[in-house]
């Protein structure tokens, strides 16, 4: 029997072994990335990196928002229905101008189905709303509002981090509550984390409903935009669920929806 060198020995074997490997590219060292080509690569990451992460954290941002006050109206809004339910209709209840009437508010539509963390009553001692809240165009609502608010509407920091105040007779609505989904952190802005709602008679009876709906004192198409209070803002917010206003003016309730991209 012929001795066959499978390590090499010039046998057919070695042959056929060179050949199947010889199929196969060499690893060329002279290849690899250069320092140059590696820091364009980081930059042109970085650049889009710093284009995209900001749009996605306001998307974020504002997904919770809507989350947020849409579960707030919807405990509300039970929360009404059911004090209605046992005590009556809202004006048959004590006159909520009054700051008897509006602690009854308290008492009925509030405490037993939210988990408070503070109860201010009357006054801010323990920090329950922002001092200073701003419009949707930017501008302060200084700190008169504030007192105001202080002196007549009662102010509660739930569980969950948001404020809620509230008072009887407010201007054109039977009751008017407002919700900071963040507390007194910043924007502290109307239809950013800031949103109304009212109790209004329309003439079928009294119904609690979000600010800006069509027909309404503040209708989204008049005070909802970048020049404008913001008062409008929060059934967009619910019955459309985006806050699409805040990157451009020209949006309609029955009209267009949605920026142009």
């Amino acid at each position: 029997m012929k001795n066959l060198n499978l390590l090499g020995g010039g046998g057919r074997l070695r042959e056929n072994k060179i050949s199947y490997f010889s199929k196969f590219p060499r690893f060329n060292k002279n290849k690899a990335f250069t320092l140059a080509e590696t820091l364009i690569t980081l930059a042109v990451i970085g650049v889009v990196a710093t284009l995209t992460i900001p749009t996605l954290q306001q998307k974020y941002t504002e997904h919770i928002t809507v989350s947020r006050v849409k579960k707030f109206y919807s405990t509300i809004s039970n929360a009404y229905a059911q004090a209605v339910n046992e005590h009556g209709p809202v004006d048959t209840w004590e006159t909520p101008m009054t700051k008897s009437g509006t602690l009854n508010l308290v008492e009925t539509l509030i405490k037993p189905y939210f988990k408070i963390s503070k109860d201010c009553g009357f006054s801010n001692e323990q920090n329950c709303i922002p001092e200073i809240t701003y419009q949707l165009n930017g501008t302060s609502q200084g700190k008169n509002y504030s007192q105001n608010v202080y002196t007549n509407y009662y102010k509660l920091m739930l569980e969950d981090g948001s404020s809620v105040w509230f008072r009887g007779n407010d201007d054109d609505a039977f009751i008017s509550i407002f919700l900071d989904i963040n507390g007194t952190k910043k924007p502290n802005q109307r239809g950013k984390d800031f949103f109304g709602f009212h109790v209004i008679n329309n003439g079928s009876g009294y119904v609690l409903i979000p600010g800006g709906l069509p027909n309404s004192k503040n209708p989204f198409d008049k005070n909802c935009h970048s020049k404008s209070v913001g008062d409008g803002c929060t059934a967009w917010v619910i019955y459309k669920g985006n806050m699409e206003y805040l990157h451009c003016d020209d949006l309609k309730w029955n009209g267009k929806q949605k920026c142009s991209k």
